[in-house]
């Protein structure tokens, strides 16, 4: 008789069993989670990188969102957290910033000494500083002009000598050749707000900054015939650009005229325009609606009067467009057209100038820079309300040169040359206008 296996309790068939069935079942269980484990870590790591990625693409926004749902996995991690702060500083989103920098210190105190980080907040701070001062920035310019102006102008006239029995017609030229010097000044004035943080616009960071000019112009000319004139205007402009890419912008403009003291003149204009970055070069295209008003006295002794009123009502409309090319931070050159469609009453004129010009910049040195543009102007129109109607039309051609030397942030001196010439069509006569000026300029 085997004692042994009778002091040996029996063993439990079932718990032996179910021990060995729930074994087999928790390993897979044990060993997926696991590599779960390790495939979430990986997929973090990717997110990250990603992340990482769209932000040096400029996609900033679509970056943070990205490492938003990884804070949200893990609020604790801070990789995540500064990557989060160092996409939001290049957003302007200061506030969001320095959030995500105070929750890195909350979760690990010991990143204060973080050399990245600390160069991190420095930026933060710096950055909170500019953007707050250039909220609202005020500056201007005080510019004084002394020039001399030669215009000569030839024009038709017929000659008529009376005979006996007829008349003889001859039609001659003449020219009258005027030179004078000038003095003029310049006074403007420039208010800029600009809101400290961007805003997201189809997933890109996105500027908006409001611009208001006052400008206030006087010349006199020197001799015998001394006059007097200017100008006093007022602009607004609202721009929503994001750097390197595109800008909009809507403007409205007020310009007041002068004459010895009269009011000649008033202008109301709106513009719309908006331009875009291509393979290095800037397109721009534009919409120009402009209002005139003239009410001036104008003395006629030949109808016997001393003076009368002549007013005179205009509406321009003009489309646009302009293709500027930065060669280096040195050298850039734009070209444009313009199409202005004019419509005036007193008497009724219908017109189109079409505008063709080119300009080139060329800064030699931080402080000296040369310009040089050129600009065609091709006017033909019709007096509607004159019996059989009258249509004629003009040709100007104008190049300006000019260059200026900065001292320094404040002071700046030039000079600048300009020729005109106008041809009458119909063989109604041509100007002649030259000019030779020079200016200093402070800047405050």
């Amino acid at each position: 008789m085997n004692t042994g296996n009778l002091l040996t309790p029996p063993q439990p068939v079932f718990a032996s069993l179910a021990y060995r069935f729930l074994c087999v079942l928790l390993i897979p269980i044990l060993i997926g989670s696991v590599f779960s484990a390790n495939a979430d870590h990986v997929s973090e790591a990717d997110s990250i990188e990603n992340a990482i990625a769209l932000r040096q693409h400029d996609r900033l926004f679509d970056a943070i969102d990205m490492l938003k749902r990884l804070k949200e996995l893990d609020p604790t991690n801070v990789r995540v957290n500064l990557e989060l702060a160092v996409s939001h500083l290049k957003t302007r989103q200061f506030d969001e910033a320095e959030d995500d920098v105070a929750d890195i210190y909350a979760v690990a105190p010991q990143m204060k000494n973080n050399k990245r980080l600390k160069k991190l907040c420095d930026m933060l701070d710096r950055s909170v500083k500019q953007a707050e001062a250039a909220k609202h920035q005020l500056s201007g310019e005080v510019t004084t002009y002394r020039g001399f102006d030669e215009i000569t102008s030839e024009f038709p006239y017929f000659e008529i000598t009376e005979y006996e029995d007829y008349y003889h017609v001859e039609r001659k030229s003449d020219k009258v050749k005027s030179k004078f010097h000038y003095l003029a000044a310049r006074l403007k004035g420039e208010y800029r707000y600009t809101p400290a943080e961007q805003f997201n616009l189809f997933g890109q960071p996105t500027t908006v900054f409001w611009r208001n000019r006052f400008t206030y112009f006087h010349k006199q000319t020197q001799g015998d015939n001394s006059i007097r004139f200017g100008f006093t205007s007022l602009d607004s402009s609202v721009f929503v650009l994001q750097k390197k890419k595109w800008a909009l912008n809507a403007r409205l403009k007020g310009k007041w005229h002068t004459y010895e003291g009269e009011r000649t003149l008033n202008e109301q204009l709106l513009n719309l325009n908006g331009s875009v970055l291509f393979y290095g070069a800037r397109i721009k295209l534009g919409l120009e609606h402009k209002k005139d008003h003239l009410n001036m006295t104008i003395a006629d002794e030949l109808f016997g009067q001393d003076n009368y009123l002549y007013e005179q009502n205009t509406s321009i409309t003009t489309p646009y467009a302009r293709l500027s090319y930065r060669f280096s931070d040195n050298l850039m050159w734009s070209i444009g057209t313009r199409k202005r469609n004019i419509k005036a009453d007193n008497p009724l004129i219908e017109g189109t100038v079409t505008n063709y010009n080119t300009v080139l910049r060329y800064k030699a040195s931080q402080a000296f820079e040369l310009h040089l543009k050129y600009t065609q102007n091709d006017l033909s129109y019709d007096v509607v309300d004159v019996d059989n109607g009258l249509n004629s039309g003009e040709m100007k051609k104008t190049l300006t040169f000019g260059g200026g030397y900065t001292f320094d942030e404040h002071w700046q001196v030039g000079i600048n040359a300009l020729y005109v010439d106008k041809t009458f069509y119909d063989d109604f006569g041509q100007d002649q206008w030259k000019r030779i000026e020079g200016f200093v300029r402070y800047r405050f």
